[in-house]
């Protein structure tokens, strides 16, 4: 009620500016009739290139012609339903205030020849209000804060690496710098980093503007996984979800003795490597200190699930094979990221873009075999975008009584059939050669997403990875 109390209803003739470009983040602009579209300030005037009462055919041409340079031109266009306004409650950033160029922002202009209808809502007013009334919103507004201390905080940590590591050695040579500066890219810096990071993921770059919106609240991070450093291990709870930010990812086997190392402590008893004890969970670790203290050989993972099985390595793949294209396409994609395709999505042909959506089907559709085989191989590698997470353990048999307990059982039995009777994973994923990047979600949130988005949770089930 108290929004529809500040909101105005406001009609504009064809060439009029709904918006100026300097008022783009001060105002929340919802279309309600009429077509919309962004225009150059320095383009007033209804000069020849933009004359009055300029019909949506010529412009849709422009948008969806085969011409590469037309189509890098064309302008961001709202229709009924559509809406601008500040990149909080816009997270399209090409439909939102957010300025992505550096030509500033430009002017929202009434296309329509029988002109536009409006609702306008003032953001110093409806600020306030979503901030006494939105949970969500609070909840928003509090991890942005948090995401923004610990980006400066770890910009800062790169900034002492760089002093340190980029001296000059007696030889000469420069010293490395820390792969954590060498791997983040400018961007990462964003105010909506998250949310470019989702436009790389063929799934959830699906999500409407509120899913997206509700996701983004969620990710906990920044974080940030040195080479060799273990995203998740055979045996761990299935308690996090990871996003790529920057860097990549392997799957990789776990030697025996990697885990179980002959090392004495001073009293002489065997104790764990470093690695484990810092992320194994409390019990399980007590669990296997009690083993060691009482002379007893431990298994191989102590997790209140002994008998878990480690997912298969397929060795000798055939060149010719689905699972070879797989790695091929992977890998094709790392080298994307580097080069920024990704970012430059609008540049992209028709065609190009067809090719691009086959390929990310094809690998999530292998990807998914290789899940239910309980296999993978060495050349996979995952980057920038992709979604890692076993989410049918995560959901197994927790996903009903979390806002609906009557539906408990039912729900309890789908999971199990899905995913065993065990909430752990089953391979090991480790950071690759210059560590990772990731935005992580917590299993409690996570589920509760899933819960109110079936949708969502259908398109990330019997997989490990989402490309």
């Amino acid at each position: 009620m108290e929004v529809l109390e500040i909101a105005q209803v406001e009609m504009f003739c064809p060439n009029e500016i709904v918006i100026p470009a300097h008022r783009r983040s001060e105002l929340l602009c919802v279309v309600w009739e009429g077509t919309c579209v962004e225009r150059d300030p320095a383009d007033i005037g209804g000069s020849d290139s933009d004359p009055e009462g300029h019909e949506l055919a010529d412009l849709e041409r422009a948008v969806y012609t085969g011409d590469e340079t037309a189509r890098r031109s064309s302008p961001t266009v709202w229709h009924a339903g559509d809406w601008t306004g500040p990149v909080a409650l816009q997270p399209d950033t090409e439909r939102s205030a957010e300025v992505l160029d550096g030509d500033g922002p430009k002017d929202v202009v009434a296309l329509s020849v029988e002109g536009v209808k409006v609702i306008m809502l003032n953001m110093k007013d409806l600020h306030q209000i979503l901030k006494t009334g939105s949970k969500l919103f609070r909840k928003y507004l509090a991890l942005k804060e948090k995401q923004a201390a610990e980006e400066a905080a770890m910009k800062a940590q790169m900034m002492r690496n760089e002093e340190f590591f980029g001296g000059i050695g007696t030889n000469g040579d420069t010293y490395r710098i820390d792969p954590a500066a060498e791997q983040m890219p400018n961007h990462w810096y964003a105010y909506d980093s998250v949310l470019e990071v989702l436009k790389c993921n063929s799934a959830l770059g699906k999500l409407t503007a509120l899913q997206k919106r509700h996701l983004e609240s969620l990710a906990e991070g920044p974080r940030y996984f040195e080479t060799g450093c273990y995203l998740w291990q055979v045996g761990e709870p299935v308690d996090y979800g990871f996003l790529i930010v920057a860097g990549t990812a392997t799957f990789t086997q776990k030697p025996e003795d990697e885990i179980w190392k002959n090392r004495r402590g001073s009293t002489g008893t065997m104790l764990p490597p470093v690695s484990f004890q810092l992320y194994a969970s409390a019990k399980c670790y007590a669990s296997l200190m009690s083993c060691l203290a009482a002379g007893r050989s431990p298994k191989r993972y102590q997790t209140g699930y002994p008998d878990i099985e480690e997912d298969k390595q397929l060795f000798n793949v055939p060149p010719n094979s689905e699972y070879a294209r797989l790695e091929v396409g992977l890998q094709l994609r790392v080298e994307e990221m580097e080069l920024d395709v990704y970012d430059h999505a609008k540049d992209l042909s028709p065609k190009e873009e067809r090719m691009r959506n086959a390929r990310d089907r094809f690998a999530n559709k292998v990807l998914a075999r290789l899940y239910s085989r309980r296999a993978y191989t060495a050349g996979l590698v995952f980057s920038r975008g992709h979604f890692l997470s076993d989410t049918s353990r995560m959901v197994s048999g927790n996903l009903a009584h979390i806002h609906h307990a009557g539906r408990q059982e039912s729900m309890g039995s789908i999971g199990h059939g899905l995913s065993g009777d065990h909430h752990c994973h089953t391979s090991n994923m480790v950071a690759g050669p210059d560590g990772c990047v990731v935005m992580v979600f917590p299993r409690s949130s996570l589920v509760q997403f899933l819960d109110g988005n079936p949708g969502v949770l259908l398109s990330l089930l019997g997989t490990q990875i989402v490309v």
